[in-house]
């Protein structure tokens, strides 16, 4: 399909990239065979607002570390999809640090 996309606009074939974003457990779970899905993929990028939900970590403050966790909760999460990333030569980005709600 992108290679059609790309022959309508003229674009070179290959042009359009393609940036996974690793969301839930299972996508954790399977980032080594989503890193090596494709060619055309550039980028593996955290998604952790998703992810917390899809793992019942509760947290207004996407990103934040849970209270009393006893270490980094994301650092697997962030070295697995590096690990991956290198592996077939492509960027990790980790995903954004958000408040939801600041009462002050």
């Amino acid at each position: 399909l992108l290679t059609q996309i790309e022959k309508t606009m003229g674009f070179e074939v290959g042009r359009i990239g393609i940036e996974a974003q690793i969301e839930n457990a299972k996508g954790l779970v399977n980032v080594d065979e989503i890193a090596a899905a494709s060619p055309r993929l550039e980028t593996i990028i955290f998604g952790p607002a998703d992810f917390m939900a899809s793992i019942n970590m509760k947290s207004l403050v996407v990103g934040m570390q849970p209270p009393g966790y006893p270490a980094d909760a994301y650092h697997y999460i962030l070295m697995r999809i590096l690990m991956a990333a290198r592996t077939h030569d492509l960027q990790a980005i980790d995903g954004p640090f958000l408040q939801i709600r600041n009462p002050e």
